[in-house]
């Protein structure tokens, strides 16, 4: 969305095409730019599908083991509750492999922490439980968030590299100023200057493609950040959600 609306500022809004043109001339502050925002907003993007693929799975199981409790209630499944595992209980399926998969999850966790409460008439409250899970259910949101102060980090980075190659031409200028006019004579003084003056021009055209890259790589960075915090914020409430439905 962020990179559709900036080609469509720059193409149909002519006072906004001019501000970024000197990002769009300098082909470093350019590219430096985009790549800060493509590289963390990527990452970001993959692990946020990464996350709701978890999730996912984690609802396909709560509904699997609802359905199961529903089946074990009309006695179509006998529950064996001093099995030394919860595999081995059944309750999470009949074959071993996808019950081995199901057990690995955080809700597989969960249900094998009650059945091992259970062998032994010991019965926490699910809540209590799930503490030992906290971290696992805000692992992609924290991983997610975690991108949002790179790209940020990432973009001051990019600042102060810009800004030290400004300054490197901003002493080439005044090397260059002392030095013609050090070895300027009178008779030719005028061209001198105008020579001095073109050579100026071109170092000052590479001082602002150093502050471009400065100012854009810092801009692009702030844009990534927001971007992926509302990325972090949505799968925050999925979380929350899922949290609710285990719980539940």
């Amino acid at each position: 969305v962020v990179p559709a609306c900036l080609i469509g500022a720059y193409h149909f809004a002519p006072e906004f095409a001019s501000l970024i043109t000197p990002l769009t001339a300098s082909p470093w502050a350019f590219w430096s730019s985009v790549l800060i925002y493509v590289l963390f907003v990527g990452w970001a993007v993959l692990d946020y599908v990464y996350g709701l693929w978890q999730m996912g799975r984690e609802r396909q199981l709560i509904a699997f083991l609802r359905r199961h409790v529903e089946q074990h209630a009309e006695q179509h499944w006998h529950y064996v509750v001093d099995a030394e595992s919860a595999v081995a209980s059944g309750i999470f399926g009949s074959k071993r492999d996808e019950a081995n998969a199901r057990e690995r999850t955080i809700t597989g966790r969960i249900v094998s922490l009650l059945h091992a409460d259970a062998r032994f008439f010991r019965f926490e409250p699910v809540h209590v439980l799930m503490r030992t899970e906290t971290q696992a259910l805000s692992a992609c949101s924290t991983h997610v968030a975690a991108f949002q102060s790179l790209a940020v980090r990432a973009g001051i980075l990019g600042t102060f590299i810009g800004l030290i190659m400004s300054l490197g031409e901003v002493q080439e200028v005044f090397l260059l100023r002392g030095t013609e006019m050090a070895n300027a004579s009178m008779v030719d003084v005028n061209a001198e200057l105008t020579v001095l003056r073109q050579q100026i021009a071109e170092l000052m055209g590479q001082v602002v493609q150093g502050l471009a890259m400065a100012f854009g790589t810092s801009i692009f960075g702030l844009v990534a950040a927001f971007v992926i915090y509302f990325m972090a914020l949505a799968v925050r409430g999925e979380e929350r959600i899922l949290t609710r439905e285990i719980h539940g």
